[in-house]
C-alpha cells in the first residue's frame, strides 16, 4: 500500500477512536491531512469505502502482530501470555464503544463482515495455541480444543459487548486478567500449572506486573 493512502487510513482510525465515525466527514479527514477532496477520493469511493478500508487495515495489523507472535520459538503458556499481554493493550488503547454502536447502526454490512472475519481469526488463533499445548504436555489432552476455543472466544466477546465495564477502564483491565487466568486454570495439565505460577512468580520478582499472588 502506498505510504499517502496509509497515512489516511492511520489518522482515520485515531478519529474514530477519539470522536466514533459518524461525526468525521470526508471534508474533516482531507482538512487533518491537509489534502483536496479530490485527492482523497483518488483512494476511497465514499465514506463507506474509507471505513471499510480503514478498519481492515488496522485488523491486518492486529492479525499480522499475533502471527508474528506465533511463528516465533515460545512454547503454548509464553505464547499464550504474550498475545494476552498485546490484546489487552490493543483494547487499553482501541478500543471505543463508540465505534462498534456507529458501525452497527450506520454501516450494519461492515459491521456483520468485520465481526465475522474477527471470530474466525480468533477461533483459529486459539485453537491453535491449545493444539500446541497439548502436543507438548502443557496443556491437558483429555479436553476437546475445538469447544474450548468456542468458549473462551465468548468470554472475550462478552468482555468487549459489556457496557458497564467499557466505562471503567480498571475494571475491564481487571476482568481481561481474571478470564486469562481462568483459562489457563482450566485447561493446564499439572506440568502446566506448574509452569505457569512458575513463571508469574518470576514476573513478580522481576518488577513485572501481574496480578497473580504467589502459591
Amino acid at each position: 500500500m502506498e505510504n499517502g493512502k496509509e497515512n489516511i487510513l492511520e489518522t482515520v482510525y485515531k478519529l474514530y477512536l477519539k470522536f466514533g465515525i459518524k461525526s468525521i466527514t470526508m471534508d474533516e479527514v482531507a482538512r487533518e491531512m491537509g489534502i483536496s477532496k479530490k485527492t482523497l477520493y483518488l483512494h476511497f469511493v465514499d465514506k463507506a469505502d474509507l471505513v471499510e478500508q480503514t478498519l481492515s487495515n488496522t485488523f491486518q495489523r492486529h492479525i499480522n502482530n499475533i502471527d508474528q507472535i506465533q511463528k516465533s520459538e515460545l512454547n503454548a503458556i509464553d505464547e499464550l501470555f504474550a498475545i494476552n499481554q498485546y490484546l489487552a493493550e490493543v483494547i487499553e488503547k482501541e478500543h471505543n464503544p463508540a465505534v462498534d454502536f456507529d458501525l452497527a447502526k450506520y454501516y450494519s454490512k461492515i459491521f456483520r463482515d468485520f465481526h465475522h472475519h474477527r471470530r474466525e481469526n480468533t477461533y483459529r488463533s486459539l485453537l491453535k495455541n491449545l493444539q500446541k499445548g497439548i502436543q507438548e504436555g502443557l496443556y491437558r489432552k483429555n479436553m476437546k480444543p475445538e469447544i474450548i476455543a468456542q468458549v473462551h472466544m465468548a468470554r472475550m466477546e462478552m468482555q468487549l459487548a459489556d457496557q458497564d465495564l467499557n466505562m471503567h477502564k480498571h475494571m475491564q483491565s481487571e476482568m481481561f486478567t481474571e478470564i486469562f487466568r481462568y483459562h489457563i486454570y482450566g485447561i493446564c495439565s499439572r506440568a502446566g500449572i506448574d509452569y505457569y505460577e512458575h513463571k508469574v512468580n518470576e514476573m513478580q520478582e522481576n518488577g513485572i506486573s501481574w496480578p497473580e499472588p504467589k502459591t
